[in-house]
């Protein structure tokens, strides 16, 4: 009997060991690359495109809104909502872009989840402003860059 028990333990003690051993491995390393650049030297020349910006007069809004884990909002989290808003009023109008956006933000807690003791709350966020569009691209010609360095928008 105490031969079968001392196999067994050894038996054992063999199979556990060869287990901790042959379980563990070496996590191969992530392979980085750093990016090939070229240094330029000298001016870069470059035509610059110009476009009309067509903006309607009449308003329009948008709305986002969403819930976030936590008791309070973070600068990101309410950056992201304002841009939901934004393309929401983007998208709604058709247009291309939102000129004098004016943005409405409220914060509000929600109730604490009761299986986890999580507290949440929702950002909302509208939007309202001129819808505008884009027309007319072209390449700058003199008249146009002339106005553009006097305007000081533009250095030589």
């Amino acid at each position: 009997m105490k031969n079968v028990v001392l196999r067994s333990l050894v038996s054992l003690l063999i199979i556990g060991s060869s287990i901790v051993l042959f379980s563990c491995s070496v996590t191969p390393r992530p392979k980085t690359r750093t990016p090939n650049t070229i240094d330029i030297y000298g001016r870069v020349v470059f035509l610059p495109i110009i476009v009309d910006l067509d903006v309607n007069e009449v308003k329009v809004s948008g709305y986002a809104a969403r819930s976030f884990k936590g008791r309070n909002a973070k600068e990101s989290e309410i950056d992201l909502v304002k841009q939901m808003a934004l393309t929401n009023a983007i998208s709604n109008a058709k247009s291309d872009a939102l000129i004098e956006p004016v943005y409405e933000i409220e914060v509000v807690s929600l109730t604490q989840d009761v299986l986890t003791f999580e507290s949440r709350y929702e950002v909302r966020v509208s939007v309202s402003g001129y819808p505008g569009n884009y027309s007319n691209f072209r390449e700058i010609n003199e008249d146009e860059l002339n106005l553009l360095q006097r305007s000081a928008i533009l250095t030589p």
